[in-house]
Order: structure tokens, then sequence, then C-alpha cells
């Protein structure tokens, strides 16, 4: 029996892209720079699949103190500017979204600012253009 599918909605980061090699060693650079050394798979390990609000206050707790001003800026900058430079799309992706004939769209827990830098990057932004959608949009992102 075949079935078929009116829309196809992929994931960005895990399905599409990969950023989570270069986030963990721009959060290690930048937790070093603030006296928490944690190597890139230690920074994994603890915070990946957290909220940015999470992460935050776990890194206060651990500094016992409150993190500087803009560090969650700083951190967005810099792994945006490494996505532009080194980012590449998950291998085979490319092959499997020619094959493709169903409409597709993203539905990411990222922002629109991320998901245009790392789909932009990767040679897939115009694939689906103006069916890219955020958690930003929405009241409950993932996993509501």
């Amino acid at each position: 029996m075949r079935t078929h599918f009116e829309l196809v909605i992929f994931d960005a980061d895990g399905v599409l892209v990969d950023t989570e090699p270069q986030s963990c060693r721009i959060w290690s650079s930048a937790l070093s720079e603030i006296a928490l050394h944690m190597t890139a798979d230690e920074v994994g390990e603890l915070f990946t699949g957290l909220s940015d609000a999470d992460t935050l206050a776990i890194i206060s707790k651990l500094l016992d103190k409150p993190l500087p001003p803009m560090f969650l800026d700083s951190v967005a900058r810099r792994e945006l500017d490494l996505f532009r430079r080194e980012l590449q799309p998950i291998p085979g992706v490319i092959g499997v979204l020619d094959c493709i004939k169903t409409p597709t769209c993203v539905a990411s827990s990222g922002t629109h600012e991320k998901l245009e830098v790392t789909l932009g990057a990767t040679g897939l932004l115009d694939r689906f253009a103006g069916r890219i959608f955020s958690a930003t949009e929405v009241e409950r992102g993932k996993p509501a």
C-alpha cells in the first residue's frame, strides 16, 4: 500500500544541517573566557537540548555569580559567524531533497536569523523560500 503525504516537514538542526559541533566549540571557548573551563564534548553532554534560559541558569549556578551582560548575544554572534564559514548540509540530504516531489517546509526551534544563516550557508535556503517556520512564531514550540 502506498501512502500519500500532503507535506513533508523538516526540522533544520540534525536533519538538514548539524550545528552542534560548531556550537559546542564556541560555547566551550566563551565559557573559558569567563573562567568555566569545559571541553566541547562536555558542553554538548551538559547543554544539548536545553533552552537558552536553562543553559544560562546552569552556567550562572556553576559560576556562583551572574553572567556578564550580553554573554548570550556574544555567543550567538560567534556561532553565526562560524556557521557562515564552516557549516555543511547533512551528507546525502541534497539528494534526498531532489527526490521529494511532495511539498516541503522547515519547522525549527531556531530563530529565523539562525535559520537564514544555517540554511543559507549550506545552499538550502532557496529550496525552502517562504516555507520556513520558527518556534518564535508560536506560543509553545517543541515538543508541544
